[in-house]
């Protein structure tokens, strides 16, 4: 595995937490408006 391989698969998996992390945040909203 090439240092490009190593750095393209950092990166998928960042993005990857970064969706994770988006779609809690919209998770965290509707959770938070329900409680209102």
């Amino acid at each position: 595995m090439t240092l490009d391989d190593e750095i393209k698969e950092k990166i998928l998996q960042l993005s990857d937490s970064l969706l994770i992390i988006d779609s809690w945040n919209s998770i965290a909203d509707e959770l938070s408006d329900s409680f209102e």
